[in-house]
């Protein structure tokens, strides 16, 4: 009786610029994509290098690289691999012509970061009056511009060199390539264009009003950089419908697909530990629990003025 053949699974390769872990949703896609493709995650080892370079957990591998020290151009350099001819010869021109002030920026932005990182300049600044005219510079048009590189330099550009380069060598190319946040995107489009890989933007947040400072400057670049990128995509998703409905009116695109981070629990509600550190806290009132980070312009300096209002 002849042996018949397994079929061989999809590969998925799921692409982001941090350390694996430190994301949940990146998780449970996975684990849950597991079961029916062969999932490999590809993120950053963390800068001290705990984690194997290499695991496989839940069903899935998780690829871990050393995070490659790349300046702010590179990303630019990959970049016009996917532009179209009618942009690429302007933009090249106006590359040529920002690049001293480019390089001035980023030598200037990495001296003042040294500086403003020592520990006591650090602690001098933060229970200084300092720090509020530091909020201030943060958005002026000058440090939008240093923001920008900076991104660009800690984010973009060493996802574009590190999971380019991983990617060209596996003998064995991803059918689908599924990007995590903008930051890695680039790689995805460049997969999908030499490797013919079909492509899922997964968007964690709206990358391009994500900061609180930001500005009309760094809100452009970002907004041109995502609108040119994501038309690549076969599919994008989003963490939510009012998310994905902006996204789709700002790029003009067919259908954002939400995949939430969390569903409203309709089974049994569990008993909670009796004498715990949050009952203990609690002291019979009701319970809040915020998961997530303490950011500006998360509301929740909003959130808690409010709670000052409710009737205990």
């Amino acid at each position: 009786m002849a042996v018949m053949p397994i079929p061989m699974r999809t590969d998925v390769l799921m692409i982001c610029a941090h350390e694996p872990s430190l994301d949940p949703r990146i998780r449970w896609e996975a684990e849950a994509a597991a079961r029916r493709f062969d999932v490999t995650v590809l993120g950053f080892n963390r800068d001290d290098g705990p984690e194997p370079a290499r695991d496989s957990g839940s069903g899935y591998q998780i690829v871990r690289l050393v995070r490659p020290a790349v300046s702010a151009a590179y990303f630019f350099w990959r970049l016009k691999d996917v532009l179209p001819l009618p942009m690429y010869i302007p933009l090249a021109a106006l590359a040529l012509l920002l690049a001293p002030v480019l390089l001035l920026a980023e030598i200037g932005g990495r001296s003042l970061r040294m500086i403003v990182r020592r520990p006591r300049i650090s602690v001098f600044l933060q229970r200084s009056r300092l720090s509020s005219a530091i909020g201030w510079a943060r958005r002026r048009l000058p440090m939008r511009l240093e923001y920008i590189l900076a991104v660009l330099r800690a984010q973009f550009s060493p996802a574009a060199s590190a999971f380019w380069n991983c990617l060209r060598e596996m003998p064995r190319k991803p059918a689908v390539v599924h990007c995590n946040d903008l930051d890695t995107l680039l790689v995805g489009v460049l997969a999908k264009r030499y490797y013919g890989c079909r492509l899922v933007y997964d968007a964690h947040e709206f990358y391009p009003v994500s900061d609180p400072h930001g500005n009309w400057l760094d809100i452009t670049f970002f907004s041109l950089i995502e609108r040119l990128l994501i038309r690549h995509a076969d599919a994008v998703v989003t963490v939510n419908p009012m998310l994905g409905e902006a996204m789709r009116a700002a790029y003009r695109l067919e259908r954002v697909y939400s995949v939430p981070n969390a569903e409203p629990w309709t089974g049994e509600c569990p008993e909670p530990d009796a004498g715990s550190e949050m009952e203990r806290l609690a002291n019979g009132r009701v319970k809040f629990l915020f998961q997530g980070r303490f950011t500006p312009g998360r509301g929740i300096d909003e959130l808690i003025e409010g709670w000052v209002a409710v009737d205990r």
